[in-house]
């Protein structure tokens, strides 16, 4: 009788034995998994500290630009011709009229007739005032791009004469040199944002410019203009700012690699190979793990508890087969 009780204790506790060893299986995969991941997150942070150090060295370093550069760089986005002065404009004492010249031979497009004739004499004197800033912060342009700048602002409304009026008490042509506009820094960021949107019709910025970026390039830009060997600054001084940033010129030292970095990386990358070799033999454990047939069970999948319900049984069932006979 001891036997048979012994017999079906045994039958009871295997399976709660199995299902440890599964827990504990599961348990130990899980601690594998998660090393194996932290070892591939620092080969990842340094293929990244390497590729990040590399793009700021070559991003940094010097460059030398031609009046010539800017100015192709210019035509090339506005596909307004070159000119040193805004001659076409500053010489016609009646604009609309010129306007009208301009639509009959050709040279107008951006208008008709009709739509000219709803604009007023001051509407147009508004927009020549925004024409000879342009001017004068890049460079001179003929009267069909004027006519375009008339079009941004009282047909389409693309541009707002009143947001832009208050922006022109701040003019960039009037300080001695790129450096002396550092302290208006604030200013300049507003003026550049107001005239020249990513939206407008006119040059602009291909991405976002920070304060410490723009004095980096306010810092260079004289030493860079004076080794160009010309002897007028042309084109205006917005159109080489607009240049610096659009080519990704003159970034910031502090963006630059430090000897710290350097070493930092340097030794990353000596430990790279040691790394690799762990993260091959951690990846085969944790695939061994895996195909082990005491795996976590997957998603949706439950543990059996048959087996230890059948043990229960029969011991209840020797047990009343044992008090049956006692009582007998």
């Amino acid at each position: 009788m001891k036997k048979s009780l012994w017999f079906m204790s045994c039958l009871l506790l295997l399976p709660i034995t199995a299902i440890a060893d599964e827990a504990t299986g599961a348990s130990e995969t899980i601690q594998s998994t998660q090393s194996t991941e932290e070892i591939l997150s620092t080969e990842s942070t340094v293929s990244n500290t390497v590729t990040a150090t590399a793009d700021t060295v070559q991003s940094s370093e010097v460059v030398e630009t031609q009046p010539e550069d800017v100015v192709e760089a210019i035509v090339a986005q506005t596909g307004v011709q070159a000119s040193p002065t805004a001659e076409t404009i500053t010489e016609q004492s009646d604009l609309r009229s010129a306007f009208t010249r301009g639509i009959t031979d050709g040279s107008v497009t951006a208008f008709t007739q009709a739509e000219l004739d709803q604009l007023t004499d001051q509407q147009l004197k508004d927009a020549e005032t925004l024409a000879l800033r342009y001017s004068q912060d890049v460079m001179g342009m003929d009267i069909g791009y004027f006519a375009r700048i008339v079009r941004a602002l009282f047909i389409d409304q693309i541009l707002s004469w009143e947001t832009i009026e208050p922006q022109l008490a701040f003019d960039p042509s009037s300080y001695s040199s790129f450096a002396a506009m550092i302290p208006d820094l604030d200013r300049l960021q507003t003026y550049l944002k107001v005239l020249y949107p990513t939206n407008g019709i006119y040059i602009s910025f291909d991405q976002p410019v920070s304060d410490e970026w723009l004095t980096s390039i306010l810092s260079h830009l004289d030493q860079e203009v004076a080794a160009s060997g010309s002897d007028t600054l042309f084109p205006g001084r917005i159109g080489w700012i607009m240049y610096a940033v659009n080519q990704g010129h003159y970034l910031p030292a502090s963006s630059e690699p430090t000897e710290g970095t350097i070493e930092s990386t340097t030794a990353s990358e000596t430990s790279a190979p040691a790394t690799e070799e762990t993260t091959t033999s951690s990846k085969a454990e944790v695939e061994g793990a895996t195909s082990d047939s005491r795996a976590l069970p997957k998603t949706g999948e439950t543990v059996s508890w048959f087996l230890p319900v059948i043990g229960v049984v029969l011991l209840v069932a020797v047990g009343w087969i044992l008090w049956s006979r006692k009582k007998k």
